[in-house]
């Protein structure tokens, strides 16, 4: 019996090497075939702002080779989508190329061998990250600039300015969710070997977004806000040499006449290193260079030093018409020059305030304030004529410094200023000559006089008007 039942397993087993090696009594589904699927995934940029990223997988023993499918969008489908990147690769790891940075990306991976390709393994999220070239540690910033380093001959080729979109021109294109493209700028070979750029033509006190580029991959991006400092009103400017003050002035009444403001404020920053006349366009058919400048009607407006310290320059064509009505017309943290007035006023106009502050102020020759023409009333006055902490050189020959024979000054305060060389050809340093109507107060403290009102003239004339300032004041 036992015999019988070797002889009977044997058998069997040959049978069922035979049912093996000849196939089987039934049908198969060929579809069913493939290759083992690769085990885990990981995706891993090369280093910040590159285009490469290395894909490592677990290899099949067998396998011919590996597809690795790579989109921006999560994968819904089996099929390969046409959007998708695809890269057949021998085995892991692979570093591949040509991909954006700030970019978030979805991949996947599956092996080829001769029965075909297995299922895919992932899908792995991955996001690359850009570059960082600019120095953060050597940024500077004035009210309207930004200057940026980076190390020179960097590859790129351009950088791009922006900033928060409410309360900017809608007429510039969007650069990125929430933000206004303000500038775009084309690097030169100078700068890029330079390694640096100034920025300039910007805002006071606002906050800028700063992108340098090499073609579409952005290799630097910083944020910086400009310094603020100086006064601001309810429009502020730049002032830009590509225009004549006149016309950016124009450009500002028009949007506030848009914006229906009939009284508004202006503050005009003059940038570091830019010299501003105080000009208008002159008439078409005119050979000169600028025509007087006449501030529009209902604007204050502030000329304000972007440095300080009197390191900024203003220089005055023939003299500023003050015409209309402004609250203040103010000068600060300027050098003030030209070669008649500062103003020649023959106009009706009502100013509360005519300010020079932190000033240096030369070779207005003829006078550097003078009102003339018109007689006395309320709406043809100047408020308040200051002048503080300034330096007043050469200025004063053909009248007055302060000759007031038309447009009434009420009020005059000088205080912490020096003086030379006023008025040295034979006029008087302050006079009113027409008013019998006294003004409220002429007041000078602090200051400094010398090398003035030449050929015996008087240091304040009022000539043969009994009524001189309610208050005089001398310290």
């Amino acid at each position: 019996m036992k015999n019988i039942s070797k002889i009977a397993l044997l058998a069997g087993l040959a049978i069922a090497a035979a049912s093996c090696t000849d196939g089987n009594d039934w049908d198969t589904d060929g579809s069913f075939a493939g290759s083992f699927r690769p085990t885990s995934l990981s995706c891993e940029q090369t280093a910040k702002g590159e285009t490469t990223v290395k894909f490592t997988f677990g290899n099949i023993p067998g396998s011919t080779g590996y597809q690795i499918e790579v989109a921006t969008d999560t994968f819904s489908v089996e099929e390969v989508s046409e959007s998708s990147m695809t890269f057949d690769v021998a085995k892991s790891p692979a570093t591949l190329d040509g991909f954006r940075v700030e970019t978030k990306y979805y991949a996947r991976v599956r092996s080829i061998g001769t029965a075909g390709v297995s299922a895919w393994v992932g899908a792995k999220s991955f996001t690359t990250v850009a570059a960082q070239v600019i120095n953060e540690e050597t940024i500077e910033t004035t009210m309207t600039s930004i200057k940026i380093d980076w190390p020179a001959n960097t590859v790129l080729d351009r950088l791009t300015v922006e900033k928060p979109a409410e309360g900017v021109n809608k007429a510039l294109k969007a650069a990125s969710d929430g933000m206004d493209l303000v500038k775009e700028i084309e690097l030169t070979d100078e700068d890029k070997a330079a390694g640096s750029y100034v920025i300039s033509g910007l805002q006071p006190a606002t906050v800028y977004t700063v992108k340098l580029f090499n073609g579409e991959n952005r290799v630097g991006l910083i944020v910086a806000a400009t310094q603020s400092g100086g006064p601001t009103g309810d429009y502020n400017i730049v002032f830009s040499a590509s225009s004549t003050m006149g016309e950016q002035l124009a450009e500002v009444a028009a949007q506030a006449a848009e914006d229906g403001n009939s009284e508004y404020s202006v503050t005009v920053v003059i940038p570091a290193g830019v010299e501003a006349t105080i000009a208008d366009k002159p008439a078409e058919d005119s050979a000169d260079s600028y025509s007087v400048l006449t501030l529009p009607n209902g604007m204050s407006v502030t000329f304000y030093g972007e440095r300080g310290n009197a390191m900024d320059k203003v220089s005055v064509y023939k003299n500023l018409a003050i015409d209309g009505r402004h609250s203040v017309v103010k000068f600060q943290n300027l050098t003030i020059s030209g070669t008649g007035y500062l103003v020649n006023q023959s106009g009706v106009c009502s100013v509360d305030s005519f300010i020079v502050e932190d000033c240096n102020v030369s070779d207005l020759t003829t006078s550097f304030f003078r009102t003339q023409g018109g007689s006395y009333s309320a709406a043809n006055a100047v408020g308040a004529l200051v002048l503080k902490n300034s330096v007043f050189t050469n200025c004063g020959k053909g009248y007055g410094f302060i000759h007031v024979d038309g447009t009434f000054v009420n009020n005059v305060d000088i205080d912490g200023c020096t003086f030379n060389g006023i008025c040295t050809g034979g006029k008087c340093f302050f006079m009113m000559s027409k008013y019998v109507q006294p003004s409220e107060s002429l007041i000078i403290r602090n200051s400094t006089f010398y090398n003035f009102c030449g050929n015996g003239q008087f240091f304040i004339d009022f000539k043969d008007k009994t009524n001189g300032p309610d208050k005089f004041e001398l310290t």
